[in-house]
């Protein structure tokens, strides 16, 4: 309050400006805050701004001022749009965490392998280098690499060499110089095949004119294993010339000739030849004997024109044949001779017959028996075959018997006998006192072996008594 009489009072009143504050706010593209920095002063004061962009961004809209003016009234804040800042390295100088250099380059390599005839491998490289370059984000640290670029000319194209009578597997590799398919290494295998050869043997005969012919087929520098087709009925000249096995040395223009001619067989004939020997014997029996001989030719047959060129017959023989030895009777053929056979000789047939030996006819005394008796006394004593009663008088009685039936018998017909074996000359000789066993003929006589017996014996008697009474 005033009072009276106060004095007057100067009174001074002064201004003091206001705290101003402001921001400064960074925001990524999307809206989102990054980073907000605050600006203080006073009132109509000019500030200076000490505002750094964050670390790894970059002011994409706006710019930090340099200062701030403040007016008193509110100091509106200051938005500024920031992006991640990036950077490009090339695998040079310092790099991030993680990365190496290899990172940055590459080299693609073909090889490529050519596999010689003799088994040999020719080997070529081509290689192909590739750089990149890497975008590094310096708020996420997070590395992008472009694509990669061909620093080269990249695989040249290759060109199999050639190899006379060889085919390769593949004649040229073609180049490669995009990037996109030089990706990986590559490996290349080539080889090669031998060509297709043919060899041919020709059939010939002695005048050159061609028989046949052969192809061998297979590839050049083989060997094949010949399995020669002679023409039909067709033989080589000389088996020596005939290969076994060929070599293919190129793909045409061998030819291998071989001389050959009409084969041949062998055929063989045989015949057997026989000479049959019937022997009929007295009894009517007929006994029948086969010689049998085989023969055999050989020839040689032209199995081209089916001509046959005969060797001669070998020989065989029938031997010798004698038949049995039938006791008063004589075989019509008393031996069969050794007879050779060949080719010319036929078939024979041999018919052998026995006949009755012929034997004599007792005749009948001219005188009574006394005259017989001094007949034989008088031969007996002219032929000095005297000898004194109860001196071998039977004994030449039956002798004397004996010769006169003989000396008196004559030959009848053959009739039915027992048949004796064949006789040695031991046999024969003891053969006149079997015959006196045996039946004569039947001729209607009626004389048998003991008849004439005897009659001998009776003869003989009366000699005999005569005798003693010449002597009485």
């Amino acid at each position: 309050m005033v009072k009276n009489g106060q004095q007057d009072v100067m009174v001074n009143i002064t201004y003091t400006a206001n705290d101003q504050a402001t921001h400064i706010v960074y925001t990524d593209q999307d809206g989102h805050q990054v980073k907000t920095d605050m600006i203080t002063g006073k009132t109509a004061q000019t500030v200076d701004v000490h505002s750094d962009v964050p670390t790894g961004w970059k002011i994409v809209d706006g710019q930090v001022p340099a200062t701030v003016h403040f007016t008193g009234d509110q100091t509106p804040d200051m938005t500024i749009t920031v992006d991640h800042r990036h950077h490009i390295i090339d695998g040079q100088g310092e790099l991030p965490t993680g990365l190496a250099p290899s990172a940055f380059t590459k080299t693609v390599t073909r090889t490529i392998n050519v596999r010689q005839p003799d088994g040999t491998v020719k080997t070529t490289k081509q290689t192909a280098t590739f750089n990149r370059i890497a975008d590094v984000d310096e708020v996420t640290q997070q590395v992008t690499f472009s694509d990669w670029q061909l620093t080269s000319n990249g695989w040249v194209a290759f060109t199999t060499p050639a190899i006379d009578h060889y085919t390769p597997s593949q004649a040229m590799v073609e180049a490669v110089d995009d990037a996109a398919s030089l990706t990986r290494d590559v490996t290349v295998d080539i080889a090669y095949t031998a060509n297709r050869g043919t060899v041919e043997i020709k059939y010939v005969d002695k005048d050159g004119n061609e028989i046949g012919y052969q192809m061998i087929t297979s590839h050049v520098g083989d060997t094949v294993k010949v399995t020669p087709q002679f023409p039909t009925n067709w033989v080589p000249m000389d088996p020596a010339t005939v290969p076994t096995a060929v070599r293919i040395k190129e793909e045409n223009g061998q030819i291998i000739i071989v001389v050959i001619r009409h084969a041949v067989n062998d055929p063989a004939q045989t015949k057997t030849v026989t000479r049959t020997i019937r022997v009929t014997t007295p009894d009517g029996q007929t006994t029948t004997t086969s010689q049998v001989a085989k023969i055999s030719r050989y020839g040689d047959l032209d199995l081209v024109t089916g001509q046959i060129a005969w060797n001669p017959w070998t020989t065989a023989r029938w031997d010798a044949f004698k038949p049995a030895t039938i006791v008063g009777y004589t075989p019509s053929q008393a031996e069969l001779p050794v007879v050779t056979v060949d080719g010319e000789t036929a078939d024979q047939t041999v018919a052998i017959t026995y006949a009755a030996v012929a034997m004599p006819t007792p005749t009948q005394p001219a005188n009574d028996v006394p005259a017989a008796d001094h007949a034989v006394d008088q031969g007996a004593a002219d032929n000095g075959d005297y000898q004194p009663a109860g001196q071998g008088t039977a004994t030449n009685a039956a002798h004397q018997a004996a010769t006169a039936t003989t000396h008196h018998l004559t030959a009848t017909t053959s009739a039915p006998v027992a048949v004796a074996a064949k006789q040695t000359p031991a046999a024969q000789s003891a053969a006149p006192a079997a015959t006196n066993r045996q039946r004569l003929p039947q001729t209607g006589n009626g004389h048998d072996a003991s008849t004439l017996a005897g009659l001998a014996s009776l003869l003989g008697l009366f000699g005999l008594a005569g005798k003693r009474r010449k002597r009485d």
